[in-house]
């Protein structure tokens, strides 16, 4: 494969995988520039052989665009170059390799496939399918995560499954303190160490699949990216098993959508689960992130009847993002219920004076009637959910008129509905 041809290859692969890295017309975010070419010129160093990564150290190449012209350079140099049929040192995958450096020509020595593949929830057909495309004549490791509530009481389950149809069904406590993201983590771990001893098929390729799309993208940052033991464990295990130039594929699958696999893992994941958690540790990370979640939970429980929590229903708002400073405060008032576009909330504060009352809370008050519909104070409930004044807004925004509180939670649709609120009101200002 050429040096332009591989590139191209690069950047379509990013381009699956890293969908959040692009706008509705397909052009790169400005706030993800960095992390794109960033991405590019990783992923494009991994297929590279060591005399080329060396070539381009002697070149001082440290982006993607200029190491892909070091090297269509060389090629264009050097003709022999891309008519040469010998196998490629390249690969095209997600893989970390390294090459053997005692020979040109030296295959891969070892290969991590980090797979996130093109399933999607509930498309069993299609996990069906491309698992298929998978090493089949493999040992096949099948690991799930269980935790109430996702904080307490975690259970690691992993299914071995040997390539004569043999299996072996591994059960871990996980502990009493215990996130998913943990408890998926401890399952991946507990069945590589497993693997590591075991003396059977070691020529076979190995391929893991978990449905945890955290733990594989914390495999895929490589390990020297490692900030947690378990982490740290599973490269150690899986460099261990791919000492003899064994490979290792870790795919995602979608959960509980049927396939076989991922649910029998998931069955034995919750059986771990009531194992005794007494004697497991608890690490300071799954500590801290346990005492915020409760500091969290303890603030919601804390928030007083009204307005804030029947619209946040018990979440915290949404950050506000993207937006500027006037149209932020919006977003922000409207949510607490004290907007100070709103006529009522200004008249009860005595800034909004009539003929007849200076100020009250009287929801009644004809002084506290909307402007725009006049037809009921224009308390926040009134702005997001009622106003027949932007009844307009809120179909093409929801495509509905009547819409519920989760509804109008987001930003984007609270900032739209303020931002219109605004304009109307600003255009009876200009009446005579």
């Amino acid at each position: 494969m050429s040096a332009l041809d591989y590139s191209l290859t690069v950047k379509r692969l990013v381009t699956e995988a890293c969908p959040e890295f692009f706008d509705s017309n397909g052009g790169v975010k400005k706030t993800c520039a960095p992390a794109y070419h960033a991405a590019l010129y990783r992923h494009f160093l991994v297929g590279l052989s060591s005399e080329e990564k060396r070539l381009l150290s002697r070149q001082g190449a440290r982006s993607f665009d200029t190491a892909v012209q070091e090297l269509i350079r060389e090629e264009r140099l050097d003709p022999a170059h891309e008519s040469d049929q010998q196998p490629s040192g390249r690969t095209v995958h997600w893989d970390f390799n390294e090459s053997n450096c005692h020979g040109v020509n030296e295959q891969v020595l070892y290969t991590f496939r980090m797979d996130v593949g093109p399933l999607r929830a509930g498309a069993t057909a299609a996990a069906a399918l491309h698992l298929a495309s998978l090493p089949q004549c493999a040992v096949w490791l099948w690991t799930d995560g269980s935790a109430a509530g996702g904080v307490s009481r975690g259970g690691a389950g992993a299914v071995l499954v040997w390539p004569d149809e043999e299996t072996e069904e591994l059960r871990v406590p996980a502990g009493q303190l215990c996130s998913s993201y943990r408890a998926e983590m401890v399952a991946l771990v507990t069945g590589l160490e497993t693997l590591t001893q075991r003396d059977r098929d070691q020529d076979l390729p190995i391929v893991v699949c978990t449905d945890s799309l955290s733990a594989v993208a914390t495999l895929r940052s490589g390990p020297a990216a490692q900030t947690s033991p378990l982490g740290v464990a599973a490269w150690r295990a899986m460099f261990a098993l791919s000492d003899n130039g064994r490979k290792i594929h870790v795919q995602w699958v979608p959960s509980h959508c049927g396939v076989e696999g991922n649910e029998r893992a998931d069955r034995v994941a919750r059986e771990a689960a009531e194992l005794p958690q007494d004697s497991v540790p608890a690490d300071i990370r799954t500590i801290t992130r346990a005492v915020a979640r409760a500091a969290r939970d303890d603030t919601v429980r804390a928030w007083p009847p009204g307005w804030f929590r029947s619209l946040m229903g018990g979440r915290f708002p949404p950050p506000v993002a993207g937006l500027d400073r006037e149209r932020a405060v919006d977003v922000q008032q409207l949510r607490a219920g004290h907007w100070s576009g709103s006529r009522a909330y200004l008249h009860r504060i005595g800034a909004v004076p009539s003929v007849g009352c200076e100020g009250c809370r009287d929801e009644g008050c004809v002084a506290a009637r909307c402007p725009l519909c006049n037809e009921e104070p224009d308390t926040p409930a009134h702005v997001l959910l009622r106003c027949p004044a932007l009844m307009r807004l809120r179909h093409s925004t929801l495509g509905h008129i009547h819409p519920r509180l989760e509804e109008v939670r987001e930003t984007s649709v609270v900032a739209a509905l303020a931002a219109a609120a605004r304009r109307f009101q600003s255009r009876l200002a200009m009446l005579p």
